[in-house]
């Protein structure tokens, strides 16, 4: 049961980590220059052309812009974001399943704790 509610938890991350990509490519894409407003964060899985070509000076900048994002996107809704009803839906679907990733640990421990 424990193996069952460990993989659920880190599918549910995975996923939560898919989106935020998804959702960073469609502001790379479409929204360009609010993407290097942000700071030119990337993703989880998917990265930027512009990172991979400009080394590791590039890379620690995006990374914190990406650190940044993940928890400022959790809270609050840009304001490209509500041009775009494709926008609307990828950060949707972001908070949604980072949201359940965290706290599905406190579920199942109440879970376990009723069961014994």
């Amino acid at each position: 049961m424990i193996y069952l509610l460990i993989f659920g938890w880190i599918s549910l991350g995975v996923a939560g980590a898919i989106a935020f990509d998804k959702f960073i490519y469609l502001q790379y894409s479409r929204f360009r220059r609010n993407w290097e407003r942000d700071g030119k964060p990337f993703g989880f899985f998917w990265t930027t052309p512009e990172v991979k070509r400009a080394g590791f000076w590039s890379f620690l900048g995006s990374s914190s812009a990406r650190r940044r994002a993940t928890f400022d996107w959790l809270f609050a809704t840009p304001a490209w974001v509500k041009e775009s009803s494709a926008a609307t839906a990828g950060l949707y679907a972001y908070r949604l399943l980072s949201l359940i990733s965290l706290l599905s640990p406190l579920v199942a421990v109440l879970f376990l704790e009723y069961l014994t």
